[in-house]
């Protein structure tokens, strides 16, 4: 990785953000994440902990890219000198929930109502068919003679 910054002059954060606008920055961004997985260079993991967490989780990604983004995530914090990971984290947990996890918990709540409402019509129709052939069945005892208990 020290190659790029050196041919190039300028700084990773840089040599992302003019790879994010090139028709590479898919191969790219995905080796340069891979030598820094294997490399753990400290001038490389920020800016690309910073452009993993710009991305998001995409849901029509490839599977490799989501593997690659939880691979690399964990291992740039922890080797992040930790007044910068402990900076980035807290940017982190001060963020709101995005807009997919809304959607995706409105779903859960959505399917969870219909899910109780029809365990409650399937409970109701139980007790009623119960309570019809109990009814049933002490009239029939009462034409038999029995006497009211």
């Amino acid at each position: 990785l020290s190659h790029w910054t050196t041919r190039f002059e300028a700084a990773p954060a840089e040599l992302i953000d003019a790879a994010t606008a090139s028709d590479w920055s898919a191969p790219l961004i995905e080796g340069w994440s891979l030598a820094a997985l294997a490399q753990r260079p400290p001038d490389w993991l920020p800016p690309l902990w910073d452009f993993w967490r710009r991305q998001g989780d995409a849901g029509s990604e490839p599977a490799r890219v989501r593997e690659l983004r939880s691979q690399l995530l964990p291992a740039a914090l922890s080797h992040m000198p930790r007044g910068e990971a402990e900076a980035r984290v807290i940017r982190l947990m001060s963020e709101p929930l995005g807009v997919r996890l809304t959607v995706h918990a409105a779903l859960v709540s959505i399917y969870g109502v219909l899910s109780l409402s029809v365990v409650g019509l399937l409970v109701r129709t139980m007790v009623m068919t119960n309570v019809r052939e109990q009814t049933r069945d002490l009239a029939l005892f009462r034409i038999l003679g029995a006497p009211r208990a």
